[in-house]
């Protein structure tokens, strides 16, 4: 479940911010 939920943000956070997504995937 966490893991789905992350990817989904991740997705949604690189349209958004490149550098943030890096963040979310090493949390």
């Amino acid at each position: 479940m966490l893991k789905d939920v992350r990817f989904v943000q991740h997705k949604d956070y690189d349209k958004e911010n490149n550098d943030e997504s890096n963040l979310i995937c090493l949390c």
